[in-house]
Parts: C-alpha cells; sequence; structure tokens
C-alpha cells in the first residue's frame, strides 16, 4: 500500500489500514480524501511501487471558529502531494495532519548545519541543545522541546532521529508538526510562510535544499529500501516532483521539471547514519567532492535530472548509552570525556559537555588522557573520544543516544 498525503489535509477519512506489525500509530485525528492524479516517477533502479489518495481540506479540532457558510467556502487545491514509504509510522501520523493557515510560518533550522567544517563549534550551541531539549514538559512547552529535537538532528544530519522526534511530535501537536514537514522535504532550512492552500508558498530560485531521507519502514531486512516523493514542489515559477530515495549501497534522488520556466537551485545529498559519502555523480556526471551540494538546473520537457550518491558503511566501534537508565556509577560520578588538552575540538567538547550535564542531569566534564591520582572518590566513566576521522559519526551516535535516554526518561 502507498500512501500519499499533502501538507493540506482533508475534513474527514477513516484511518489507514492496520499494520499487520506492532508499532500502532497513537494519532487521533480526523482527515479528508481528495482524488488526485498519480504520476510515476522514473527511478534507477526502480523503486518500491509506490500509491495512494491525495488529501486536502481543514482538519477538525485545530479551531472553534465556525464554518463559512457553503456559498463562501473556497475549494481546496491539492497542495504539495507526498508519496511516502510503505508501512511507515510517519505516513500515517501525516495522514491526519491538517492544513496551515496562510500567513504561518515554517519552523527555521537554528542549529548550525552539520556540513559547515565549523559545525557546532560557535561557543554555546551544544549548551543551548542540551537547555533545549531539557525542558520541563509540565511547563506546557514539550511541543517545542520535541520540535528543537528535531530541529538539532536535522541540522546534524540524524535523519531517523528526526523523523521519530516528528512523529512524537505529531502526536503532541499535529499543527506544529505540519509546520516542521517541510524541514524535511523539500528540506527548507529557512523561515517561509505557507500560502491558502496548505504548502509553503513558492521558494526563489537559487535555494538551496537540504532533504532529510526517506522515514524509515517496519521492515526487518537489514537494509531498509525505501523512496519518499514531493510533488508539485514549486521553485522561481517552475513546478516539480523531488524523490529521495535509500538504495542498498547509496542514496538515490530524482528531479522532474512538470511545468513553468527553466530553474537552477542547489541540493545537498542526505548522507545515511553511520555512512560516508565516496562517490557522487550529478545527472551521469561524476562530481569533485563527494559532500558538497549539486546544482540542479531543471529545464521544460528535459528528461529527469538524477543524483547518485555511494555510500560506504562504517563498522560501529564505540557503545551507547542506556536508553532507560544509568548505572549508579555514571549517576554518582558522571561521565569524563577523554580527549588530549590540545585536541582541535577541546572548545567544542567542553560546551557538549555542558549541554550533556544539562540534558542527562549527571556530571559530565573534559579529561586528558593522564591517570587520575589521589583521588578518594571513584572516577567518572570515561567515553574516549575518537581521532578526527570518525568523530563526526561518534558525535552524532553519542549525542542519538542521550536524546533516546532523555526522551524515555519522561514517557
Amino acid at each position: 500500500m502507498r500512501t500519499r498525503a499533502g501538507y493540506a489535509s482533508g475534513a474527514k477519512v477513516s484511518r489507514l489500514i492496520t499494520p499487520i506489525v506492532h508499532h500502532a500509530a497513537l494519532l487521533l485525528g480526523l482527515a479528508a480524501q481528495t482524488p488526485a492524479a498519480q504520476t510515476p516517477a522514473a527511478q534507477t533502479p526502480a523503486a518500491p511501487a509506490l500509491a495512494g489518495p491525495a488529501l486536502a481540506g481543514p482538519a477538525a479540532g485545530f479551531s472553534a471558529t465556525p464554518l463559512p457558510a457553503p456559498q463562501e467556502a473556497a475549494p481546496v487545491p491539492a497542495a504539495v502531494l507526498v508519496d511516502w514509504p510503505e508501512d511507515c509510522e510517519a505516513a500515517e501520523r501525516a495522514a491526519d495532519l491538517g492544513p496551515v493557515p496562510a500567513g504561518l510560518e515554517t519552523f527555521e533550522i537554528q542549529w548550525p548545519d552539520h556540513d559547515d567544517p565549523t559545525a557546532w563549534q560557535a561557543p554555546g550551541a551544544w549548551e543551548r541543545w542540551g537547555a533545549a531539549l531539557a525542558a520541563d514538559d509540565a511547563s506546557g512547552t514539550q511541543h517545542e522541546r520535541i520540535a528543537h529535537a528535531a530541529r538539532a538532528a536535522l541540522a546534524q544530519g540524524r535523519h531517523e532521529s528526526a523523523w521519530r522526534h516528528w512523529t512524537r511530535l505529531s502526536d503532541v501537536d499535529p499543527r506544529t508538526a505540519a509546520r516542521l514537514l517541510p524541514a524535511f522535504l523539500p528540506g527548507i532550512r529557512t523561515v517561509c510562510a505557507f500560502d491558502g492552500s496548505g504548502q509553503p508558498v513558492p521558494l526563489e530560485a537559487g535555494v538551496t535544499l537540504a532533504p532529510a531521507l526517506p522515514p524509515p519502514t517496519r521492515t526487518e531486512s537489514r537494509i531498509d529500501i525505501r523512496s519518499m516523493t514531493l510533488r508539485q514542489l514549486r521553485i522561481g515559477g517552475a513546478e516539480i516532483d523531488l524523490t529521495v530515495g535509500v538504495r542498498g549501497d547509496g542514496v538515490e534522488l530524482e528531479l522532474e521539471h512538470r511545468g513553468g520556466p527553466a530553474v537552477e537551485f542547489d541540493l545537498r545529498v542526505p548522507v545515511p547514519s553511520g555512512s560516508v559519502p565516496t562517490n557522487l555523480y550529478a545527472d551521469w556526471e561524476k562530481q569533485a567532492d563527494p559532500t558538497g551540494p549539486v546544482r540542479v538546473r531543471l529545464e521544460p520537457g528535459a528528461e529527469p535530472f538524477r543524483i547518485w550518491g555511494r555510500m560506504q558503511p562504517l563498522p560501529l566501534r564505540w557503545p551507547g548509552l542506556p536508553l532507560t537508565s544509568l548505572d549508579l556509577r555514571m549517576q554518582s560520578t558522571g561521565l569524563a570525556l577523554v580527549t588530549p588538552s590540545d585536541d582541535p575540538w577541546h572548545a567544542e567538547l567542553a560546551d557538549l559537555a555542558r549541554g550533556l550535564e544539562t540534558l542527562l542531569e549527571i556530571p559530565v566534564r573534559i579529561s586528558d588522557e593522564a591517570p587520575e591520582h589521589g583521588s578518594p572518590s571513584p572516577a567518572a566513566v570515561r567515553i574516549h573520544v575518537p581521532d578526527l576521522t570518525e568523530r563526526k559519526l561518534w558525535l552524532r551516535d553519542l549525542v542519538d543516544a542521550a536524546e533516546r535516554f532523555a526522551f524515555a526518561s519522561t514517557d
């Protein structure tokens, strides 16, 4: 089964088919169904078949304002459509999202981008991250806390974690989840307003998009092969379809011109967690930098523009934090991030220690390789920071484990 949903959802439809696997959908909502044409996107290699209905119209429960009289009601156009992967929890949540009123804005990704060479080295960035995620749910800001976590995960390239936060957010605040969805696909990192149809206003030509990988499915296979298509995306007067797919050894993107003038923009290829890009091909030409953005030019009547990024998985060489509890030693003595005093990342790691301390509510500090002598108290649990070649991946896994613990402890 394929599910198609838009940023604009409808007035009332039955729930999607209940998956045969556990992980039942928790969100309660109402949506309406509107037929829409389906245009299968050409893919190389072929992606899993996708099919399903388009959704449009207002959702119940968002406003107490009386409905307008029938003669005043304007038809809701078919907004931006999303073809979701099969057997996907995020797709089930998206089917229940209501439209976003005209003038309301998307969320800005306020965190440093992980592709920046100086990412997260700005003073206080990690400390702000810890404080934002440690907000007390009782204060009524739980949706803000989860939205911060989703945006930070997107900025750090932790796509599965970002979708996990988004799915949780859709349970707490569907409208906020709808506002955040454009940050995933097409990957808008700046603030833009929504129009009356429930989709973001047309983007300017030359924009840089950073789409996320499709949300994970419930597959039990070792490799989760999946794809996700955004239809009727408007950039610089043009209308395009954007497909992002995860394949066995890489990531594939396809962009097809559907209407309007020629358009150019930049696109960053998402990288699966635990992998590094080795080769990048854009419109059949090998790119010099496998990590850099790709300049995309789409013209009316031209063949789809295809991007292929080959990825190399890296072995996991470090353990993660427990998800639901901290052992007694860690609670009493805390953590020590062990790295030489002349480490070029020393300032960022010290900031990370402060963020982890706030989030986990345990002492966290930086330590050098020298053994601790003369201390009568037990030593802190020591986590050795890997060298620079593996540090980015290590950092992702450490932060992801800390977030999982922080959210699990408040459930």
